[in-house]
C-alpha cells in the first residue's frame, strides 16, 4: 500500500483494479514479479541482440546501460526497427513486445526465426505469440491487461533473469540489492517538496530531455511519458552528441523562447571530462536565456539511476497531465 491509499501491483489479479499511476509507481513490485518468473535454462552467451520499439524498448536500454559498466559480453539494444547484419547462429536474439502486434518487431521475427535457434520472445500474446508457439520458438508470457508503458518493471525483471543465465553474472542479484532502495525513494516522491519545484519548470509547449549515454532509458522514457501524459511535443538527445550539434540551434533566440524547456538527466561520473561537458553546456544555455533544469540522480551505477529517473519522470508528467494534482486511486470516482 502506497501513501493516500493508493495500492500497488502485487499479482496479475490486481491488473484491472488499479489505475495507471498506481501501476507506474508499482515499478519496483513488477520488477520482483518479474525477477520470480521461469525464464527456463541458457548457455552462456557470445553477444546478446536485444530488439524492442517505443515504451516496450525501455527495459532493453536498462540492461544494456549495465552491460556497458559490467559485462564482458555485447549487449546492443535495438530500438530502430534495422536488422544489424551481423546477427547471426553466433548471437543470442531476445524480442521485446508487451502487446506482440507491433509490425516492424513482427517483421523482425520472420527475418530471424529460420536463421537463429537461440530466439527468445518476451509478450502478452499478439501476433508475437501466436507465430513463437507455431514455430517452436521460446516465449516468455508476460501478464495481460497492462500496456507497453505500465509493463516496463515486469520486462526488466524477465530481461535480467535471462540475461544472467546467458553470461551476465551478479546482475539479477544487484537489481534485488537495490529494490528496497528504489521503493524508498518512490516512497519519498510524495513528500518531496522540490517535486512542487519542479512541476511548474516543466510547464511548456516544447520540451527536451537529455543525457548522457547511460540515462538513455530514462530519457526517452520521459520524452514518452510527456508525449503521453500531456499530449505535447517532447524530445530527447544525448551528451556529448548534443554538446557539438544541437546547442547551436538552442542557443539561437526566436518568438517561442517562453515555451521551450530543457532537461538534464545525470548523476555522478568518474569521467571529469564529461562532467566538465554537461557543466559547460548548461552554463552556455543559461547564459542564453534559455530554462534549464539540472536533474542530478542518485545511484551507484546505470541500473539504480535509471529506476531512480524513470520514477521520478513518471511520477511527474502524471501530475503534470491531471493538472498538477496526484492521480485518482484505482476504482475511485474522484
Amino acid at each position: 500500500m502506497l501513501r493516500n491509499g493508493y495500492r500497488t501491483f502485487e499479482n496479475p489479479q490486481d491488473v484491472p483494479g488499479l489505475s495507471v499511476f498506481e501501476h507506474l509507481m508499482s515499478l519496483p513490485e513488477m520488477v520482483r514479479y518479474g525477477l520470480d518468473v521461469d525464464v527456463g535454462d541458457y548457455g552462456r552467451s557470445k553477444r546478446i541482440c536485444i530488439f524492442g520499439i517505443g515504451q516496450s524498448s525501455i527495459a532493453g536500454d536498462v540492461i544494456s546501460a549495465y552491460a556497458d559498466y559490467f559485462s564482458d559480453i555485447p549487449v546492443v539494444n535495438v530500438t530502430n526497427g534495422i536488422l544489424p547484419g551481423w546477427v547471426g547462429d553466433d548471437t543470442d536474439v531476445i524480442i521485446v513486445s508487451y502487446t506482440g502486434k507491433n509490425t516492424i518487431i513482427n517483421e523482425i521475427y520472420d527475418s530471424l526465426k529460420d536463421k537463429n535457434n537461440t530466439l527468445t520472445c518476451i509478450t502478452s500474446g499478439g501476433r508475437l505469440a501466436e507465430k513463437c508457439q507455431k514455430d517452436g520458438k521460446r516465449v516468455v508470457s508476460l501478464p495481460e491487461g497492462l500496456s507497453s508503458r505500465t509493463a516496463l518493471g515486469i520486462e526488466i525483471g524477465v530481461l535480467v533473469s535471462i540475461v544472467q543465465r546467458m553470461g551476465l553474472t551478479e546482475i539479477r542479484e544487484r537489481l534485488v540489492d537495490i529494490l528496497p532502495t528504489i521503493k524508498g525513494y518512490r516512497d519519498s516522491l510524495f513528500d518531496d517538496l522540490r517535486i512542487e519545484i519542479l512541476i511548474p519548470k516543466l510547464k511548456g509547449n516544447t520540451i527536451a530531455f537529455y543525457g548522457s549515454p547511460d540515462f538513455r532509458a530514462s530519457f526517452r522514457r520521459w520524452k514518452m511519458s510527456f508525449n503521453e501524459d500531456l499530449g505535447s511535443l517532447a524530445f530527447c538527445g544525448e551528451l556529448p552528441e548534443y554538446n557539438h550539434n544541437e546547442i547551436v540551434g538552442w542557443a539561437n533566440h526566436n518568438q517561442n523562447d517562453d515555451d521551450l524547456k530543457i532537461a538534464f538527466l545525470r548523476g555522478k561520473y568518474k569521467n571529469d571530462v564529461l562532467t566538465k561537458i554537461i557543466d559547460k553546456t548548461i552554463e552556455v544555455l543559461e547564459e542564453s536565456g534559455r530554462h534549464v533544469m539540472d536533474l542530478k540522480i542518485l545511484g551507484e551505477e546505470p541500473m539504480e539511476k535509471n529506476l531512480r529517473a524513470i520514477m521520478l519522470g513518471d511520477f511527474v508528467s502524471q501530475i503534470i497531465g491531471n493538472g498538477g494534482k496526484l492521480p485518482a486511486r484505482g476504482g475511485s470516482n474522484e
